[in-house]
């Protein structure tokens, strides 16, 4: 059993070697998302074989690149958020409105006590 999981193990390892072959662009975040999932995948499964023996820091570095592509993808997902909610903005009156009335209040203030 344990030559069949250290052949899988050596094979997903090399896979792993060569993934930015694969996905070359390191600003493109579905290419990072991919390589995200598939090192916590492969972190996950190392973890759960006890047979297969790896170093603590093998798995803090898993962990630390995983962790780092994990908030590059939230960053984008809340850049495209924000984006749209600008989009929608544009032809609401909301915001123009809120910051008209701030600024009439501010007036109001500074007449009535500086």
């Amino acid at each position: 059993m344990k030559n069949f999981l250290c052949l899988r193990f050596s094979k997903w390892s090399d896979r792993l070697e060569s993934i930015q072959k694969k996905y070359p662009d390191l600003h493109n975040a579905a290419q990072m998302h991919k390589i995200r999932i598939k090192l916590k995948r492969f972190r996950y499964a190392l973890q759960a074989v006890p047979k297969i023996n790896y170093p603590e820091a093998l798995l803090r570095s898993l962990k630390v690149l995983q962790d780092t592509l994990g908030l590059l993808h939230d960053a984008y997902v809340n850049g495209r958020l924000i984006d749209d909610i600008l989009l929608e903005q544009k032809g609401n009156e909301t915001l123009p409105y809120l910051w008209e009335n701030l600024y009439k209040q501010l007036g109001s203030w500074r007449e009535d006590n500086l």
